[in-house]
């Protein structure tokens, strides 16, 4: 969701975007989140992380009437910074 003229639009971002370039392209592709403890993860993938069990098939999200589908050849490597862990 985007911020346009006061009003939020549903558009494609990043990760979408990404995907749609690299559906043809035979070759692995990594997607690289650095600090991702940095965040609440579950709020941050959302239907993320069905596309990811569901590879090649088709997820509603839950915002506007956008779908994803992860190919086979997108990677993704978390980051996480020891120094925020807690003993």
């Amino acid at each position: 969701m985007h911020i346009e003229d006061k009003s939020s639009v549903v558009k494609p971002g990043y990760l979408l975007n990404l995907i749609d370039k690299i559906k043809a392209d035979p070759l692995p592709h990594i997607l690289i989140l650095d600090e991702i403890n940095r965040t609440d993860i579950s709020r941050l993938f959302g239907e993320l992380f069905s596309a990811l069990e569901y590879r090649n098939k088709k997820i509603r999200l839950s915002i506007g009437d956008l779908e994803i589908a992860l190919p086979a050849n997108l990677y993704f490597i978390g980051t996480m910074n020891e120094i925020d862990f807690f003993t």
